[in-house]
């Protein structure tokens, strides 16, 4: 096809689209409409480079694949930003040691690793423990 073809909306969704029912459209319509709040957008959000890429973003592509019905990456994007918030609440709860910030090593000596690298489950029971 040459280059200056032009595309037709309808094969490019279709194409992209999780969906090959004949109601593909409609149906990534009602998807849009059932997770898309105009009373709740968002609109301003802080211009910090890792609150975007982490939570913002990969949060905006769940929803671009849960809206083309491809749940399998919306679940998955949805459970890496989980683990994001989770370590970004860790940072911002400046999690003390005698006053201080704990360090690399300290946080493998609590954790027996960075509280990064500990993985979603145990992040997670990390943090609800020294949080609460």
């Amino acid at each position: 096809m040459p280059d200056n073809q032009p595309i037709d909306p309808s094969f490019l969704v279709k194409d992209l689209c999780m969906d090959f029912s004949s109601e593909f459209i409609e149906n990534v319509r009602k998807r849009y409409w059932l997770l898309t709040t105009p009373e709740l957008d968002i609109f301003v959000v802080p211009n910090e480079k890792k609150i975007l890429e982490k939570l913002v973003w990969p949060l905006r592509k769940a929803k671009q694949a849960f809206i083309l019905g491809d749940y399998l990456g919306c679940i998955a994007l949805c459970g890496t930003v989980c683990e994001m918030a989770i370590i970004f609440l860790f940072d911002l709860a400046n999690t003390r040691n005698n006053g201080k910030l704990l360090s690399t090593k300290q946080q493998k000596q609590i954790f027996s690793n960075t509280f990064e690298k500990l993985g979603q489950e145990k992040e997670f029971r990390c943090f609800i423990t020294l949080n609460s």
